[in-house]
């Protein structure tokens, strides 16, 4: 047999020493960049640049950012000062107007004024305005955030706009698009979905929303479901409780295990136990009721009581005491119309 020798490539010695100079160069260019501002290939404001460049365009490998003004593309620093990570304070920090439209990144935290387009950190994100993708191992926070969000801790801003996961949490004055959180998830106002661990809460909720262990909201339209139960002063729309409901005002369906109670209710309401109700209007099926003031519709239960009916109760026993004398209290069935 003829055996052909199949010759070996090896890396030939001068790509290792050409990717040795390059980290020298790197650590030598960009300290000593540093300290003049920087180095930049070719002179000018676009290319690859060595250090502080504050405005720059094409690939930039820093430091420390400080006094940025534009870098537009891909940004690499060691370091972002933390200080400039809280929001609320951006014009004390090194970076009060650096604006990143690309890709930025550093190590620990990434932080400036604007972020167009990518930032993440190990520590976490944080800017005035992120229209893009933002994401920390710790949080992501902005004044203004529209885009998708990924924190491992949390999300939190004034107005955010977009998608956004949180390990414990999402919270932000205004939330528009869809919001997962480990614990909870909260805002002033939201309208979109939520999805919380333990729980959802806010001022005025609009739309889908589920929590482990409740929702919960003043002003609360669409659809929600709660572990142990929904709450609300005014709820619009269809909610399901494992142990109860209850608002103000509630207006649509609702289900729960235990409870369903509300001082207006209306629309179609069961439970396995108690039903109570100041006004009711609609179709309510629960093992008793009572409803305290005005009753409007059909009640199906074990016992029912109205104190003005205006409508029908079926059950075991009923008792409608605006009845005549002799017929307020009566078994199967019940009625009253004016």
């Amino acid at each position: 047999m003829i055996f052909q020798t199949i010759p070996i490539t090896r890396t030939p010695p001068s790509l290792f020493l050409l990717i040795i100079i390059s980290l020298a160069l790197l650590l030598i260019l960009v300290p000593v960049a540093g300290s003049c501002g920087s180095l930049d290939i070719p002179p000018g404001e676009f290319g690859l640049s060595f250090g502080n460049s504050s405005n720059f365009t094409g690939l930039r490998l820093n430091l420390e950012d400080r006094d940025v003004e534009r870098i537009n593309g891909i940004s690499l620093s060691l370091w972002h000062s933390l200080d400039s990570i809280d929001t609320d304070n951006f014009a004390d920090g090194p970076n009060p107007n650096a604006e990143y439209n690309g890709i930025v990144l550093c190590p620990v935290a990434v932080s400036g004024y604007a972020i167009r387009g990518v930032g993440a950190g190990l520590i976490g994100v944080g800017a005035a305005e992120i229209h893009g993708v933002g994401a920390g191992m710790l949080g992501v926070g902005a004044d203004i955030f529209q885009g998708v969000g990924f924190g491992g801790l949390g999300v939190g801003g004034d107005k955010l706009t977009g998608i956004f996961f949180g390990g414990l949490g999402v919270g932000g004055d205004s939330i528009d698009g869809i919001a997962f959180g480990g614990l909870g998830v909260g805002g002033d106002s939201f309208r979109g979905a939520g999805f919380g661990g333990l729980g959802v809460g806010g001022d005025e909720l609009t739309g889908i929303f589920v929590g482990g262990l409740g929702v919960g909201g003043e002003k609360v339209i669409g659809a929600c479901l709660g572990g142990l139960g929904v709450g609300g002063e005014e709820l619009t729309g269809a909610f399901f409780g494992g142990l109860g409901v209850g608002a103000e005002e509630l207006t649509g369906v609702s289900m729960a295990g235990l409870g369903i109670g509300a001082e207006q209710l209306a629309g179609m309401h069961l439970t396995t136990g108690y039903l109570r109700a100041d006004d009711f209007d609609g179709f309510g099926a629960a093992a008793y009721s009572r409803i305290n003031g005005r009753m409007q519709g059909l009640v199906i239960g074990i016992f029912n009581y109205a104190t003005e009916l205006h409508g029908v109760q079926i059950g075991l026993l009923n008792y409608a005491k605006n009845n005549p004398r002799g017929l307020k209290l009566l078994p199967i069935l019940n009625a009253h119309f004016d």
